[in-house]
């Protein structure tokens, strides 16, 4: 069982959404565990963000999101064709363990990702499907450039 959140952000948007949680302390990772860099974290289209001193479980040489106390942040996709497909912030919180049984993930990943909700809320506002947090910089390429936003291939979001 997880919790999302799922935003349509520019790229500089994202980036400083990024960039005030780790001013808040939390940790980016890269799909390895391993802390990115600012440039890093421009370049890479999806992350995890978490506290400093976190045990990373991991499946081959990735993060195992599902046993880990990781928040995954994927973000907005700007294709070519002028579509875009949301980006969203998702964590598991609860699973089962090796021996079957349920699990509950710490109350400091709750924390992260009502931090993270909150940069979305703060800076964006509900599409009308109340499926999407639509930030005024993608307002403004959609209406300004011809960007439509897509939930799924065939579906649209409007605002």
């Amino acid at each position: 069982m997880g919790k999302q959140t799922r935003f349509f952000f520019t790229k500089e948007e994202e980036d400083t959404m990024i960039n005030n949680l780790v001013g808040l302390g939390y940790i980016v990772m890269g799909k390895n565990g391993t802390t990115v860099s600012d440039f890093g974290i421009t370049q890479m289209s999806q992350l995890y963000i978490s506290y400093e001193g976190v045990q990373l479980s991991k499946r081959e040489e990735f993060v195992d999101t599902i046993l880990s106390e990781v928040i995954t942040l994927t973000r907005t996709k700007m294709f070519d064709n002028n579509e875009v497909n949301p980006g969203r912030v998702w964590y598991e919180n609860k699973f089962f363990n090796k021996e079957g049984k349920s699990c509950n993930k710490s109350k400091k990943i709750e924390i992260i990702y009502k931090k993270c909700v909150g940069l979305i809320k703060l800076n964006s506002s509900m599409s009308k499907c109340k499926d999407y947090y639509i930030s005024d910089g993608v307002k403004q390429k959609v209406v300004s450039e011809g960007f439509v936003l897509k939930s799924s291939p065939i579906t649209n979001v409007e605002f």
